[in-house]
């Protein structure tokens, strides 16, 4: 079972290792780190280049791990279709 971490910040100044500072604190251990920058919470997810790598990579009993939802889309429908998608890989 591989553990996947998807971060996203949508300016190039902004920085995802608060993201990742709290994953790691809560007792995660992250095999494969995604994080898109400088990309809209606006683009679905599927259509980001790391999150697009990241779910090429998810198989069978991968765990994916983000901080909140809104890293994965700010529309309720992308994120449901996304989160399904995740799952029909059978990731949770």
């Amino acid at each position: 079972m591989a553990v996947f971490h998807y971060s996203c910040v949508s300016l190039e100044e902004q920085t995802t290792e608060n993201q990742k500072r709290v994953v790691e604190s809560s007792g995660y251990s992250i095999d494969h780190w995604y994080s898109d920058k400088g990309v809209s919470g606006g683009v679905k997810a599927l259509d980001r280049p790391e999150f697009a790598a990241m779910f090429a990579q998810l198989t069978q009993g991968s765990v994916l791990v983000v901080n909140s939802v809104d890293r994965i889309g700010r529309d309720t429908i992308d994120v449901l279709s996304t989160i399904d998608a995740c799952a029909a890989k059978g990731a949770k």
